[in-house]
């Protein structure tokens, strides 16, 4: 019989307050969790900036944001440089996570994005003798190597392949089977879920060319709105395949992060008049992002410096959209150019705008590429098995410690 686990989640934002995809990453982990039979309790911060913060988290599971963030994510990045004011945060949180701990008989702890916490928490578990598996999501290191506990009951966990690789190259130690991949909730995308068909060809069937008025090529970026996301590639291309007189539409969901980029890309919008072709639908939530994905032909996940895996390309893929990506960083694991899905050079807007006006003129490839896109979604990249990988990494670890 499989044992039911009490799991302790740690970490800086958590749904419905967050950024990007990452937040969204330890919540669908919790859930996976969740559907396994595990209690899961969230130690958080409370940031108001990103909305209301909620008692119950999306899962239901309990969700305490009473820790203090050594900065601010409002409007980009900032620190806390005041060296007495941080440590007096540090021993804030230090006793917040004492008594919690104490307050319940915790299996394991799951430590997410500490980014703004520190890791000096970290030495306060270990040192409890509990399993502490720490996920990376971000190609650098969240700590100094002399900052990471040394003890066998904690391990780090990259959230790709890509990740472990550089992390190595940080001189940080990661295990061979150390990788858990964010994962898709693949049963909210689709049209399983929104009832809805994707637009023709990929809908089965095909009365009007894709590109032209009567079906012009809708593409989906979904991101916070920034340079190294790459959002201005994609509206480059959609330029430059207009001066073609292939129909385009851009569609673009996610929260500004970069102070001047929106207004930027809206400069170059106006300037090539391809104003009635982009579409702004802001930031979203994920049924809102499951019914805006299933509008489109195509999802471009067109970042420019490497990304630690890309859940957004493997939401696409579930939801069968065709899924173009810079393949930087872990996002290169999601595809197999050609097999179930396409490949651009990053940054570069014609190579975009070239491999979609071949494909718009293959609907044969358009279709096989989206059925073998969400197919290696299910079978590779749902949170189940993502959840099933960390239990049992748990599991492991109270064993052996």
């Amino acid at each position: 019989m499989q044992k039911k686990l009490r799991i302790l989640v740690i970490t800086n934002l958590y749904p419905p307050q967050e950024l990007g995809g990452y937040g969204r990453c330890i919540a669908d982990f919790v859930w996976g969790l969740i559907q396994r039979g595990h209690k899961i309790k969230v130690l958080t911060a409370n940031e108001s900036y990103l909305g209301l913060g909620e008692k119950k988290g999306p899962n239901g599971e309990e969700v305490k944001r009473e820790i203090e963030l050594k900065g601010s994510f409002e409007g980009g990045m900032s620190l806390i440089n005041d060296i007495g004011r941080c440590k007096h945060l540090d021993q804030k949180n230090l006793s917040l996570i004492q008594n919690c701990i104490l307050e319940d008989d915790y299996d394991g702890v799951l430590v997410g994005n500490i980014d703004l916490i520190g890791p000096e928490f970290l030495k306060l578990l270990v040192d409890k003798g509990l399993p502490v598996l720490h996920h990376i999501g971000f190609m650098a290191p969240p700590m100094n190597k002399k900052d990471m506990p040394s003890k066998k009951n904690f391990m780090l966990v990259a959230s790709s392949q890509a990740v472990k690789e550089s992390l190595t190259k940080y001189g940080l130690e990661i295990k061979q089977d150390s990788v858990v991949y964010p994962g898709a909730r693949v049963e909210k995308f689709g049209k399983e879920a929104t009832k809805r068909h994707l637009p023709q060809p990929l809908s089965g069937y095909l009365t009007h060319k894709p590109g032209t008025k009567a079906n012009p090529i809708k593409i989906a970026f979904a991101g916070l709105i920034m340079a190294s996301k790459g959002t201005h590639t994609v509206i480059e291309a959609a330029g430059q395949l207009k001066t073609k007189g292939i129909e385009v539409q851009v569609n673009i969901a996610g929260a500004e992060f970069q102070k001047g980029y929106t207004e930027k890309i809206k400069n170059y919008i106006n300037n090539v008049g391809i104003e009635d072709n982009i579409y702004w639908y802001g930031q979203l939530t994920r049924n809102q992002l499951s019914r805006f994905m299933i509008l489109n032909h195509i999802g471009v996940f067109p970042s420019i410096y490497p990304e630690a895996f890309g859940i957004v390309a493997a939401e696409f893929m579930s939801t069968g959209l065709i899924t173009i990506t810079s393949g930087v960083g872990g996002a290169a694991e999601l595809i197999n150019h050609g097999e179930n899905g396409l490949k651009f050079r990053p940054g570069d807007a014609n190579h975009l705008a070239m491999i979609i006006e071949e494909l718009i003129e293959n609907p044969k490839l358009m279709i096989e590429l989206s059925k073998e896109g969400k197919k290696t979604a299910y079978n590779k990249f749902s949170v189940i098995e993502s959840a099933k990988k960390l239990e049992a990494m748990i599991l492991e670890k109270i064993t052996n410690t």
